[in-house]
């Protein structure tokens, strides 16, 4: 009877054992289940999270390039001064903008003018006593043309972002596509007191330039003849335009 007492004992532990170990695998299951929802939860709610980020950088992106066009869109034309450092040559010069045409006077140590009507470009270097003639759509890597307000360029080519500085606007923009990556790593343009005050280039070289303008004029009255370079006489001239 003690022997059948003690199977019985043991028979029971066994099966008391067997329901403890059946109630956790139970729990453990539950527990499992758990951490998988909590895990969708979380996955979801990173998803949400990225989703609302890049609404809200899609809307900051939109709203500085409808900004930055909408300065650019309050003037016909500009003419101003500048002062270039970096890029190991320093530079000073004037320049006039009138949509898609421009003057740019570079004096020394080069000296160089860019001239366009907007379908050509003439670019004179006076040291070298030589012009050449290419198309305008060749130069578009110019710092100071993104004053001209090409909207759809800019938001094709850049992501925008704005920031304010007290009485100053910053325009940063940089590169979203490999066309514009091998222009510049960063355009960055300061407007101070409604006026353009600066820009700076960091190259795709590494290199950074920083130009100053001054003496700025917007909406000038500018001759026409101002946008065609009259070539001078006894000049080397190359003509490199596609279709001439």
């Amino acid at each position: 009877a003690a022997s059948a007492d003690a199977v019985g004992v043991t028979v029971a532990g066994v099966v008391k054992t067997g329901v403890t170990m059946a109630g956790l695998a139970v729990a453990d299951e539950a527990v499992a289940d758990k951490a998988v929802a909590d895990k969708a939860v979380a996955d979801e709610a990173k998803s949400a999270a990225e989703g609302t980020a890049g609404i809200a950088s899609n809307d900051r992106q939109n709203e500085a390039v409808a900004s930055l066009h909408e300065y650019l869109a309050s003037f016909d034309s500009i003419k101003a001064d500048f002062q270039q450092e970096g890029q190991e040559v320093s530079s000073s010069g004037s320049f006039w903008l009138a949509g898609k045409s421009f003057r740019i006077e570079t004096g020394p140590p080069i000296s160089q003018w860019l001239v366009s009507d907007g379908k050509n470009l003439w670019s004179w270097d006076l040291d070298l006593e030589q012009v050449i003639i290419t198309s305008s759509d060749q130069h578009e890597d110019i710092p100071l043309l993104l004053l001209a307000g090409d909207k759809h360029r800019i938001n094709r080519l850049y992501h925008v972002s704005k920031d304010q500085y007290e009485s100053s606007l910053v325009y940063t923009l940089t590169p979203k596509t490999e066309e514009a990556s091998q222009l510049a790593r960063e355009l960055t343009l300061v407007i101070t007191d409604g006026k353009p005050a600066a820009f700076s280039l960091r190259a795709v070289t590494g290199q950074s330039a920083w130009i100053e303008l001054s003496s700025v004029e917007l909406d000038p009255e500018i001759p026409a003849e101002t946008f065609v370079l009259d070539i001078p006489k006894d000049v080397d001239l190359i003509d490199d335009r596609l279709d001439p």
